[in-house]
């Protein structure tokens, strides 16, 4: 079971056809961030859909319809550096606030 959230931003880290796959991967893009919109747990892999793509619908005999997700170990959860998140803080603080703590 995949440690992702919905609405988590990940990274691409894995762009390749597994050989023998029916359904091409689409535009995933390597070292991107992607956005999770849906979590899904077909029989042995965990999937993820993402807000930046949506595939087309699929049907087969090993699938049972909608939108096939990307298996979640193509994606790293993203890891922000200290510094943005005190970038982040800071975007919603005054400028006079700041000047008047230094």
């Amino acid at each position: 079971m995949t440690n992702f959230f919905v609405g988590q931003h990940v990274v691409c880290v894995d762009v390749d056809d597994p050989p023998g796959y029916a359904v091409p991967l689409g535009p995933l893009i390597l070292n991107t961030v992607y956005t999770i919109r849906d979590i899904v747990y077909p029989i042995g892999w965990d999937g993820v859909r993402l807000e930046e793509i949506i595939r087309e619908i699929y049907e087969s005999s090993s699938w049972n319809g909608g939108e096939i997700p990307y298996d979640a170990n193509r994606f790293r959860p993203l890891v922000e550096s200290r510094l943005d998140i005190f970038n982040a803080m800071l975007a919603d603080t005054p400028v006079d606030a700041i000047a008047e703590t230094v």
